[in-house]
């Protein structure tokens, strides 16, 4: 008797078992690793794919329920740093990673073009960095083979809000930098050195402490990040001359990988990053607009918006930037000042104002 009921019971769990079984393989499980080199809080364009790509992919499986994603996350640099995403994802340590072309200067040249086109939107028009870069991708499919040479596949856009400073000395004019040190990143160290300031090479993490021990006297970085780091604790003059915004990076996924996955689930992921590029604009201008209520009510801080005539004359006394890294990539065998002028099209197709005639000189 005790060994049928025993046997009873072992039926009883093989069953209970074959019923989990079988709910938990309604949806087919995908294991996805998504990370990069900056944490998910202050950094817009990774706080994005939190806020939309992520939960635009797992809402769109949720209406067959045939697929869901199991999202392991390693933000902050604890599998890659910022520099090494690219590979990350090309060697598979990680699946889905944010690639900031700043950091492959060489590997991505051309996906580099829009930091050679500074003055272009302002501050709060974010929306039409959007829609010129979404056209350059659609007409140049060597933007997108760029990546695949090194076996990522590009999902979405990033783009980041304009240049500005903070410094700890107070500008009226351009020639106030005269003499000054700035710190700065990439090709914008050329937007400094042409007010008469001595440029700086200078990663983000160092800003708040070079500033403070007087290493330099201020930065030319993204507005949000001067509230990231809280710039204005130490750089308290911030001025707004809307320098440049920037497609800055791309949400990629392991080429490999990606062709793997079933038609459903590359559809989302396809979809979610279109939906990601959009949706970090709008995150960006919502705290934009905080942000710069903020500033106006600090006392501490002194918010000072570049006269039209200043920022004329600044974008006027730069080098031909545009024209310069057309020719660049033109000698490297790519279409270069052919995507540079159609870049800039673009860019006043979408409304921007665009205030030098870079290739009519």
């Amino acid at each position: 008797m005790k060994r049928i009921i025993l046997f009873g019971i072992v039926i009883f769990l093989l069953l209970m078992v074959n019923v989990f079984t079988v709910v938990a393989e309604d949806a087919e499980e995908i294991r996805l690793r998504i990370g990069g080199g900056q944490p998910v809080e202050g950094f817009t364009w990774i706080e994005s794919i939190n806020k939309y790509f992520i939960p635009y992919v797992d809402k769109k499986l949720a209406e067959t329920d045939d697929y869901k994603i199991n999202w392991i996350e390693a933000w902050g640099g604890t599998v890659a740093k910022v520099d090494e995403c690219l590979e990350a994802v090309e060697n598979g340590l990680l699946d889905i990673s944010f690639v900031g072309y700043v950091f492959e200067p060489s590997k991505l040249s051309l996906n580099n073009y829009s930091y050679y086109v500074p003055f272009n939107v302002r501050l709060l028009e974010l929306d039409q960095m959007v829609e010129a870069n979404m056209a350059m991708y659609e007409k140049y499919p060597e933007l997108n083979k760029e990546f695949e040479n090194y076996r990522n596949k590009l999902l979405g856009l990033g783009i980041l809000e304009s240049y500005n400073f903070a410094t700890n000395f107070e500008v009226k004019t351009m020639d106030d930098f005269q003499g000054k040190k700035v710190g700065g990143g990439g090709s914008n160290l050329a937007w400094i050195k042409v007010s008469g300031a001595i440029p700086v090479q200078s990663p983000g993490t160092q800003w708040y402490s070079c500033v403070q021990t007087g290493v330099y006297d201020g930065i030319l970085g993204h507005t949000l990040m001067l509230d990231t780091l809280k710039l204005y604790e130490v750089a308290p003059y911030i001025t707004l001359g809307d320098f440049g915004a920037v497609n800055a990076g791309a949400l990629t996924i392991n080429i490999d990988y990606f062709e793997r996955l079933p038609n459903e689930v590359q559809l989302a992921l396809i979809e979610a990053g279109e939906a990601y590029a959009y949706g970090n604009v709008e995150l960006e201008m919502e705290k934009l607009s905080i942000f710069k209520d903020k500033l106006e009510a600090m006392e501490n801080v002194k918010l000072t918006v570049l006269s039209e005539e200043q920022r004329n004359k600044w974008v006027n006394l730069l080098p031909n930037l545009p024209m310069q890294y057309g020719q660049k990539l033109d000698d490297m065998g790519f279409k270069g000042t052919e995507m540079i002028k159609s870049y800039i099209n673009f860019l006043k197709e979408a409304g921007a104002d665009i205030p030098r005639q870079w290739f009519t000189e």
